[in-house]
């Protein structure tokens, strides 16, 4: 919970945000919005926009507790933390979301609806400001995001979207399949 102010009461962190730039066409919205955090760990020591700025649509990883905790950062205020236990990694408080070393080099994120976010992992041999940060980002249809160019030092670049059109029965935005297609509520519309 936050004060007016907007300070969390539980810990002192601040949740400050602005939009920058943003578009909502070709299925997924992409921008960014920067988020600025006090929260002490929470962001990597090279962050792209300044101490403490954190990119909504970039979100990473950070090593913690000698590499067996990892903490996806996803916005100021939204972090999630995953132990390794038995070779596994377990969610804190009951999360449901699931983290996994994925193809090499890299930690794939998978959440309750279905988007899946590859990172990259700490291995040697990646560059420092790449280490834990986003490679791709799928969403349940397919349609993927993904970070196509980087300094040599590891910082992206360059972000394109491709879109995969399939032969899948139609949702809408309140994620509930339909067959036939189904009128939406005033909030949702219906998507391919």
């Amino acid at each position: 919970m936050f004060s007016q102010g907007p300070v969390r009461y539980g810990d002192g962190v601040v949740n400050l945000w602005t939009t920058d730039l943003e578009s909502d066409g070709f299925g997924q919205a992409w921008g960014q919005t920067r988020s600025w955090t006090n929260a002490i760990g929470a962001f990597p020591t090279t962050a792209l926009n300044g101490t403490g700025w954190i990119i909504t649509q970039l979100p990473y990883l950070l090593q913690a507790n000698n590499g067996n905790t990892l903490v996806l950062v996803t916005n100021g205020v939204n972090y999630r933390y995953f132990d390794l236990s038995g070779g596994n990694w377990i969610e804190r408080f009951y999360g449901q979301e699931k983290l996994v070393a994925g193809s090499p080099q890299e930690y794939v994120f998978t959440d309750t609806t279905g988007d899946q976010m590859h990172f990259s992992d700490f291995s040697n041999g990646i560059p420092t400001n790449q280490m834990g940060q986003l490679k791709s980002w799928v969403d349940p249809d397919g349609n993927t995001t993904s970070v196509v160019s980087r300094t040599s030092d590891g910082k992206p670049t360059e972000v394109q979207r491709s879109v995969t059109v399939a032969a899948r029965p139609p949702r809408n935005r309140c994620n509930t399949a339909t067959t036939p297609p189904t009128p939406c509520r005033a909030s949702c519309s219906a998507v391919r």
